[in-house]
């Protein structure tokens, strides 16, 4: 579902990136600097969002995920040396 979803976006993308008012407006150089904020917006809000919650679950004394991620690969080299 979700890979027809993405080819089908994709697709369309693709046939507005032909269309001569998109390139038209895609060649203003504030349009693809706000484009290039947003896209980085995205990408500092997640940041944000996995710092403060590392900082909340350290101080609720809670495993995160990347340190049970890590705690699994190293219980998994102790196996395999056994």
């Amino acid at each position: 579902m979700m890979n027809k979803l993405k080819a089908a976006m994709m697709t369309r993308a693709m046939k507005l990136m032909t269309d001569p008012k998109v390139v038209k407006v895609l060649a203003n150089p504030k349009v693809t600097g706000m484009l290039l904020q947003a896209m980085t917006l995205r990408e500092r809000a997640e940041q944000t969002w996995n710092d403060r919650s590392r900082i909340l679950a350290r101080q609720l004394n809670l495993a995160t995920q990347q340190e049970v991620e890590d705690l699994k690969s190293e219980l998994d080299a102790l196996r395999s040396r056994q």
